[in-house]
């Protein structure tokens, strides 16, 4: 008789931490089924913010911007060089000078121009 309320408590100790641990596992399922709409709403807005400063960009980018930014006085002292001013670098010749500076080369370009402008008054 002892021994059968032992199996019984041992069996019912054992069944209270089993669902102890359902019900906590259950509670952080939940924890995490409401964080879910929280970061789909930020994830939205960092997306919304994204594509914002995305337009800005392209805005500021586009070519009648610049001109106008060209045209305005504190850009005035810019130009565009001339092409006896622009020098083309052959990509054996660029990737030596590269590989001399020990900077990785970009891939996929077959060379590289820079564009030297003298002050020339």
């Amino acid at each position: 008789m002892k021994s059968i309320f032992l199996a019984v408590c041992l069996c019912l100790l054992c069944f209270g931490l089993c669902l102890y641990s359902y019900v906590g596992k259950h509670n952080a399922v939940m924890k995490l089924r409401i964080e879910v709409p929280k970061l789909t709403r930020t994830l939205k807005a960092a997306e919304e913010e994204n594509m914002r400063l995305v337009y800005a960009i392209q805005e500021f980018e586009s070519p009648q911007h610049l001109m106008r930014l060209a045209s305005s006085k504190e850009f005035s002292h810019l130009k565009f060089p001339l092409l006896k001013e622009v020098v083309t670098l052959k990509q054996a010749v660029a990737l030596a000078r590269v590989a001399d500076l020990k900077i990785p080369a970009a891939k996929g370009h077959s060379a590289i121009t820079i564009a030297a402008v003298t002050n020339s008054k």
